[in-house]
């Protein structure tokens, strides 16, 4: 299986769980500033670990910005939450799909 690289554009085709997440934006200002490390995720929100404990985050109404190390170096990418509003498996399909 060919490993495809992850871009800031193919970004929301990844898995996500693992990655580094800041919490740019939330329309629940408590969750503003919220930086971990993402742990688990549903269709509408992102289980974040943080050095606060575990925090439950939801997409819509959030910017989150994503990190992580490519042969390129550290990259960080800009994502509004409502674009990432899908099952993650439903989210990969897509990327499959639009590949063909």
């Amino acid at each position: 299986m060919t490993e495809i690289e992850i871009t800031p554009d193919t970004l929301p085709f990844h898995e996500l769980i693992g990655l580094s997440v800041l919490v740019e934006s939330s329309c629940d200002p408590t969750m503003t500033g919220l930086f971990g490390i993402i742990l688990d995720e549903s269709r509408n929100t992102f289980q974040i670990e943080t050095k606060q404990g575990m925090k439950t985050v939801p997409k819509s109404g959030s910017v989150f910005v994503f990190t992580w190390v490519s042969e390129n170096g550290r990259i960080s990418a800009k994502i509004n939450g409502k674009t990432m509003l899908s099952q993650p498996q439903n989210r990969i399909k897509n990327l499959k799909k639009s590949r063909k």
